[in-house]
């Protein structure tokens, strides 16, 4: 008889509540029977009612949350917003069963500060992010529409305003697009919403909460291409897209935001869940990595219209659930993290698997004095590719990740359940994208043993080696593939000693590479990449 599993809480003040779905989501498609509790009064997008709907919920008052956080009702409880209704002080003496979304880096300072569990929604605040993006939508559809159908007769709309916007839709050709949350110049790009509306083929809906001057303003100079909608919940705003056909939404903040170093936009998770094209700036999309073929992503306003213009990105729809997919993927080893099912421990600002713990720190400090005393050239490392070889450890990779910021990594592992491990160790600490593992073995010749694959590094034809990491026992075989590799590339070779094998240093030395000794570390190196 399987255990049972005690509801998981979630803590929402008024706002805040769309990112509450992803996280439903993930719980729910991973431990289907476990319930979840949100104590929450209000939620200023009724959001509530389409959870209720999708997902095994008890929702309860706030007034509950304090004698259930007291009698550990939850296994955990996720505070995705505290600060209008307690005080952080209250909720320390409870932190083993808490788990924070951090907002801000104020938040982040203070969970470190006080040893608390937390996690943010970028990774422009910390290395232990989960984007809010769902995995599945299909059912969304489906279930608002229901769910609209039964609030038509709250839904009240100007009918002259509906009939002019849809003859600009259907006899001029102009396209509807959207923008959501607070309108303002430090969180939109008004002037470029200015070259867009001037080129008259756009009309620009606008979802905010309040009323600003640069909204009224924009409203005042272009009455008859922009209209605001105040207060609007999700359900009427859904309502909208598919009454006009929206396929567009907009998030345009201005080059100087808070969204460049460190806030989430709830807009890039509304575009992904109802399917719409976000229009970006390209920087964002890299930064976020959700740059493909269904994302308008622009560095200027004509990137904006060709792009709109063609509807190139509307045959590549599809391609949204691959970042989907993507970031579910890295959200599960998050989740599993947070609520102790993956046993990482820190090193440095990253995290590895518990089984490496004990010496990482001591190693961490030891190649960093090794790197340090080589007094290298700044270029050596830079932008480069690092070979870690035939090691079953991701250590090394990490380390010099932290140490090299710019460097890729390349690293062929044996052992297919430890490569499948140490990518997912890369994945949660967002280092993949310079990460590269292959299940394979490096060696003098290729050929196929036992179904796996060796190969010569000359016949990988590497060009941009800037160190190769091996062990004494694999140097000899290795060196003897790999002979134009280094003529080539002159890399750093960075060889740990193992059962005091005698390395067979002559071609080396031919090609004037000096040797230096540290510990249990062999280093051989070009003079000429010496300060």
């Amino acid at each position: 008889m399987k255990p049972i599993m005690k509801p998981l809480g979630f803590l929402q003040e008024d706002f805040h509540s769309e990112v509450l779905d992803f996280l439903f989501e993930l719980v729910q498609t991973r431990e289907p029977n476990r319930q979840l509790i949100l104590y929450n009064t209000s939620d200023r997008y009724n959001n509530k009612e389409l959870y209720k709907k999708r997902y095994n919920i008890e929702i309860k008052e706030l007034t509950d949350y304090i004698p259930d956080m007291v009698n550990r009702i939850c296994e955990k409880i996720f505070i995705i917003s505290y600060d209008n209704i307690f005080h952080f002080q209250l909720l320390l003496p409870y932190k083993q069963d808490l788990i924070f979304m951090a907002h801000s880096p104020k938040h982040v300072e203070l969970c470190k500060r006080n040893n608390v569990d937390y996690f943010s929604l970028t990774q422009l605040l910390s290395v232990q992010f989960m984007l809010p993006l769902k995995k599945n939508i299909t059912n969304n559809r489906i279930i608002y529409s229901d769910l609209i159908s039964s609030h038509q007769e709250k839904i009240k709309k100007d009918t002259n305003t509906i009939n002019y916007i849809k003859n600009l839709q259907q006899n001029e050709n102009f396209k509807v697009i959207m923008t959501l949350g607070s309108f303002f110049n430090n969180n939109k790009d008004v002037e470029l919403l200015k070259e867009l509306l001037n080129t008259k083929r756009y009309i620009l809906m606008v979802y905010t909460n309040e009323e600003s001057k640069e909204l009224l303003d924009l409203i005042q100079e272009y009455r008859e291409y922009v209209f605001a909608s105040m207060n609007l919940p999700t359900l009427e705003i859904l309502r909208d897209i598919e009454f006009f056909d929206i396929k567009y939404l907009l998030f345009v903040p201005p080059q100087k935001s808070k969204f460049y170093n460190s806030s989430w936009s709830g807009s890039i998770q509304f575009a992904f869940d109802y399917n719409l094209h976000i229009i970006i700036p390209e920087e964002l999309a890299n930064m976020y990595n959700i740059n493909n073929k269904a994302v308008v992503t622009y560095n200027n306003i004509n990137d904006i219209i060709l792009k709109t213009t063609s509807n190139e990105c509307f045959e590549h729809i599809n391609e949204l659930q691959k970042i989907r997919d993507k970031v579910y993927y890295r959200n599960c080893i998050v989740f599993d993290v947070l609520i102790g099912k993956r046993d990482y421990v820190k090193t440095g600002e990253y995290r590895i698997e518990y089984n490496e713990k004990d010496n990482s720190n001591i190693k961490l400090d030891l190649y960093k004095n090794i790197i340090n005393s080589l007094k290298l050239k700044i270029q050596k490392l830079q932008n480069r590719d690092i070979l870690d070889i035939n090691n079953n450890t991701c250590l090394f990779s990490l380390i010099m990740l932290i140490l090299e910021k710019s460097c890729n990594i390349i690293k062929f592992i044996e052992d297919i359940e430890l490569a499948k491990s140490y990518k997912d160790i890369f994945i949660y600490n967002n280092l993949d994208s310079r990460v590269k593992i292959y299940h394979s073995k490096i060696g003098s010749i290729n050929c196929q043993k036992n179904s796996l694959d060796y190969f010569s590094l000359d016949h990988l034809c590497y060009n941009n080696v800037g160190l190769i990491h091996l062990n004494s026992s694999d140097f000899d075989d290795i060196l003897k593939g790999a002979n134009q590799t280094i003529i080539s590339n002159k890399p750093i070779l960075f060889i740990e000693n193992v059962d005091s094998i005698e390395i067979n240093s002559v071609f080396l030395e031919k090609l004037g590479y000096q040797r230096i000794v540290f510990d249990y570390y062999t280093i051989y190196i070009d003079p000429n990449d010496i300060n």
